[in-house]
This record gives C-alpha cells, structure tokens and sequence, in this order.
C-alpha cells in the first residue's frame, strides 16, 4: 500500500481532514474578520475591536459548533474563577450604588467573554491547514495596521484628520493614538511568535520596533507596556519558569498591596508629584483616593462598576497644578479597581485566575512560552496605568490576541493540541 493511502486510512484524530464545503466559509469569514480587525480596527477604530470579536466569536464559533455538533471542553481551572468573579460581580448589583450599570456591566462580561472562551475552546483543535492561513492574514493584516500606525504617528495623524474633517467634529489628538497603541501593544505578540519561525532575531525585531515606535507617541502606558513585554521576553527566552513565577508574585502582591501602597502615597510631596507628568501626578492622587474607599469596604467592595459612582468622587484633588476630579470614572488600576469594586474576595479570584494562566503559560512549548509571557507582562502593565479594567474594546482586544495565539499555536505546531489546563 502506498504512503498517501496508508495517511489516509489513519487520520489524525485529533485534526480530522477539512472538508471544502466548510473550509471556504470557514476561512472567508474568519480571515475576513482578523484582517479587518488587526488592519483596520487595532490602529485606526480601536472601539471596533469589540464588535470585531464578539462578531468573530459568534459566527466563526458558530461555524465550528454546526460542523462539531458538540461544545468544546473548556479547561475548568481557567474557566472557574472566571466564573466565580463573574458571580460575585452579578450578586454585587444589591449593594453598587449604580445598579443599573452594575447590571449592564455584568451582562457585558457574558456577551463579550462567553462566545468568544467557547471559540478559544474550538481553536485548541483547529487543524494545522487552517491556522497556516490564518496565520498568513494575521501576519499580513497585523503589518498594514503598524504601517498605519506609524503613519498617524510620524506624520500626525493624517488619516484621523481627515476623519474629523469629514465628520466636522473636533480633533482630540492624544486620544487617537492611545487606544491603538495599547492595543497594538499585545496584539504584535502572536506575530512576533511567528517571525520565530525565521530566528529570535527576527522575533526581537517586531516587539524592539514597535517599542521605539511607542516613544513617539503620548500613551506612556503603550511605552512601560511594551519595555515590560520586551524584557519579559529576553528573561523568557533564558529563564521560563524563573520568569513565569516572578508574575505569579507580581499578580499576588499587585491585588494585596495595592490598597497599602495607594494609602502610603499620602506621604508624598505634592511638590514632587508636580515635577512628574500631570497625568502620572493625577493618577497618584487617584490611586490614594481610590485606596481610602476600598479601605471602608474591604471585603465584597462597593459592588460591580461603582468607580463612577463613589462619594466625593468628584472632588478636586488637592495640591495638583492643574484641577482634577479624585476619582474621574475608573482608577486607572486593574488591582485597585477590582479592591474597591469587589474587595478581597474578587480580588483572590482575578489573582487566581492571573496566577493559573501563568501555570499554563508555564507548561508551553518551549517556544510559544516566552511570547506569551511576554504579552502577559504587557497586558499587566497597562493595565496597572491605563483605561477602566472592564472597558468592553480592552478585554475584547486581550481576547483577541488570546484567538491569534492559539491560532498562531496550531500553525507553528505539529498536530498536538495546548495543553488543557
């Protein structure tokens, strides 16, 4: 018997033979939907990152789902504390003194994060044939959105004034490029996973580049953002597991020393604080404003998407040069946001989660660990500086470089699926 016959009397059995009457849509929609997100969405409508994937997670999930006839096996000690934070965060409407927005909050977190943790699901079995061409979008659609990008940044931003004039609407510059830049930051990490293929020289080259690029823009965030990923990456490569148990101890500590810290950041000079940049300046002033509630509330918090809302919030801060709110919507700071929203108790659950990943993360190829590390310490950071923690375009962006990575996996692999955690 020949060898091509003898391959198909033994099919893989975890990556079956696609058939072509759903690889065409399959991959239309799909491809589709990542070239139009990491092209256009990442670097020019960054709010469009969420209905990229939701829309993403329900149709190409949806696909997978007619052709399987099964739901995926989701891994429990991942999905768990999800789960539970997600429960928490639902029960703390009673308490929130905005519940409608506590409501609308966690039904967020089930349209954007249930379709698209089942697709993950999926994507652990995706077969190679397919994840080569998704792979090959990626790579292309995620190299015309930085080419955009750098355009908007060096040539100041050329593409959104023509928008606004069109629009007629005001230009808002700063704005325009943080988003994109924040999100560019985590979603160049599956692609650099993949020019790994071609050497760490070349994989080196995309996060170093881009990091210089950030330089030029106003989002410090996208700046310490990318150097932690760049030099998680660099440990990564020589020191894995040295370099994953030392995030597990920044989770940990983050949500248990973050409301200590905040409080002990009344000791210092306003004088000092008006030397930094005034945003930094505001954000200490929040954080410490911030770390006095969470102190009244320590163990369930004010309840699910109160930042908005708690008292004196909209007090100017005192001894800033210029006049600031205490606390203008959210504190700019995942560990600090989760303590006064959902206290201890949801802060041990998103730290359970953080340091589950981590062990995941850990137990990689060898090859896929240090990029995902590496994007785990860029999504962090950020994180600990910028943007409310539940914004529904920043957990859909992290999800989708979630997509990428498992898509990227699959590609770069043999036929072995992730390891389920």
């Amino acid at each position: 018997m020949s060898a091509p016959m003898a391959r198909r009397e033994r099919p893989d059995p975890v990556s079956p033979p696609v058939p072509d009457s759903f690889a065409f849509p399959f991959l239309g929609l799909t491809g589709g939907l990542i070239a139009l997100a990491t092209a256009v969405m990442a670097p020019l409508v960054p709010l469009g990152m969420a209905p990229a994937l939701i829309t993403l997670s329900v149709l190409s999930g949806g696909l997978l789902l007619w052709r399987r006839r099964r739901l995926p096996a989701l891994p429990p000690s991942l999905v768990l504390p999800l789960l539970l934070f997600w429960l928490l965060g639902a029960v703390s409407i009673a308490w929130t003194p905005v519940p409608v927005s506590g409501l609308a909050q966690a039904i967020t977190f089930l349209y954007e994060a249930v379709p698209a943790l089942l697709l993950l699901g999926f994507l652990l079995d995706l077969p190679p044939a397919l994840a080569r061409s998704l792979t090959r979008i990626a790579v292309w659609g995620l190299g015309i959105g930085l080419a955009l990008f750098a355009v908007e940044t060096l040539a100041d931003q050329p593409l959104y004034r023509l928008a606004k004039l069109l629009e007629g609407t005001l230009v808002a510059e700063e704005r325009a490029l943080n988003r994109p830049s924040v999100i560019l930051a985590l979603l160049l990490w599956p692609v650099a996973f993949i020019l790994a293929a071609r050497g760490k020289a070349a994989a080196l080259a995309l996060p170093a580049g881009y990091f210089l690029l950030t330089l030029a823009t106003p989002s410090a965030s996208a700046v310490v953002g990318s150097a932690a990923g760049l030099l998680t990456l660099l440990a990564a490569w020589r020191w894995p597991l040295t370099t994953a148990r030392l995030w597990m101890g920044v989770t940990i500590l983050g949500f248990a020393a973050s409301v200590p810290f905040g409080l002990w950041l009344a000791a210092v000079d306003p004088e000092i604080l008006n030397r930094l940049p005034f945003s930094f300046a505001h954000r200490v002033g929040i954080w410490h404003f911030v770390a006095q509630r969470a102190a009244e509330h320590p163990w369930l918090g004010w309840g699910l998407d109160a930042s908005r809302a708690i008292p004196e919030g909209g007090q100017i801060l005192a001894g800033l040069a210029l006049d600031r709110q205490s606390l203008p919507l959210h504190p700019h700071n995942i560990f600090l946001q989760t303590r006064l929203e959902l206290g201890w108790i949801g802060a041990g659950l998103l730290a359970w989660f953080g340091v589950a990943l981590l062990r995941w993360a850990a137990r990689l190829d060898p090859g896929l660990r240090p990029f995902v590390l590496a994007c785990y310490a860029s999504a962090l950071t950020i994180a600990c500086f910028a943007y409310g923690a539940w914004q529904t375009w920043w957990i859909c962006a992290q999800l989708f470089t979630a997509l990428l990575f498992t898509v990227a996996a699959r590609r770069a692999g043999s036929d072995k699926p992730l390891p389920r955690p």
